[in-house]
């Protein structure tokens, strides 16, 4: 895969012992700044200060656009929300839309629930050529695991290739989504699950998957954030790349009120309910 552009990456020199997996939120941002924010360089993510109360920070992005925070891109009628922007490129290169976190105590565990509302400004045309938009990536034993749109339908990408395909397709709206991602429970059952619900709704589930069966996942027990001994540097990245061959229109991507945990009630409540603005929790 090509390099994207301006992609830095923040390096640590210190090795953390991993939090246990008992710890209910990894990750968490409402993008609720008290000022607007724009940035296109991984050293402009010290200018978001609506992180969370863990200390945890977005420490690195990779666009071609510039990433924006504002009162236009929030979803409800208080705080402010994120937008990314996608556009034809060079028919070579990939078009960078992503940014990146870590937790600052580093967490592995079976069990991980990814929330977040999103909407995109048209998902009707994806042009004629490669139609790819990752909208999620974490890692399991160093193999990426994406949720993406293909042609404007959520699918998962597991280590190499594409996993399961189908599996959503949005329309123009804010929606909820909540992401269940389960790990084996031993490297020879085949017990992972994949589990969306949309707006409260679940949409799709999948309670038999072999994670060892992609990429060269060796274990497919455990998900590592942070810095895990062997892996190394495991990062959660909010939106990503779009093909570089893309010929269709310029998107927008708005997402608001992102967050990572460990059981599906702190994510809820981070949230609040369906696509109908509420308060939610800090």
């Amino acid at each position: 895969m090509n390099k994207i552009i301006s992609f830095v990456i923040l390096s640590i020199f210190y090795m953390i012992t991993a939090i246990p997996a008992h710890a209910d939120i990894i990750l968490a941002d409402h993008f609720d700044m008290n000022q607007d924010w724009s940035g296109s360089t991984g050293p402009a993510t010290q200018g978001i200060t609506s992180t969370d109360k863990r200390g945890n920070a977005w420490s690195s992005m990779g666009v071609n656009f510039p990433v924006v925070i504002d009162q236009a891109s929030r979803f409800g009628t208080a705080g402010r929300g994120l937008r990314f922007q996608v556009a034809p490129g060079d028919g070579n290169t990939t078009i960078g839309a992503e940014m990146t976190s870590y937790p600052q105590k580093p967490w592995q565990g079976r069990t991980q629930f990814i929330g977040y509302r999103s909407k995109i400004s048209d998902n009707g045309n994806w042009g004629t050529n490669s139609k790819v938009l990752k909208m999620l990536r974490f890692n399991m034993e160093n193999n990426d695991v994406i949720p993406e749109l293909l042609g404007g339908s959520y699918s998962v990408f597991i280590g190499t290739k594409n996993a399961f395909s189908d599996i959503y397709k949005p329309d123009n709206n804010w929606h909820k989504y909540l992401w269940e991602f389960d790990a084996q429970s031993s490297p020879i059952t085949a017990d992972g699950i994949i589990r969306l619900w949309v707006d409260d709704v679940l949409v799709y589930e999948n309670t038999s998957v072999q994670w060892t069966a992609y990429g060269n996942i060796k274990n497919g027990t455990l998900f590592q954030y942070g810095n895990i001994d062997p892996y190394g540097w495991n990062f959660a990245y909010i939106q990503g790349n779009l093909s570089g061959d893309y010929n269709g229109p310029v998107k927008y991507l708005y997402w608001d009120d992102y967050i990572v945990a460990t059981t599906k009630a702190e994510v809820d409540s981070f949230l609040g309910t369906g696509s109908v603005p509420t308060a939610p929790a800090a």
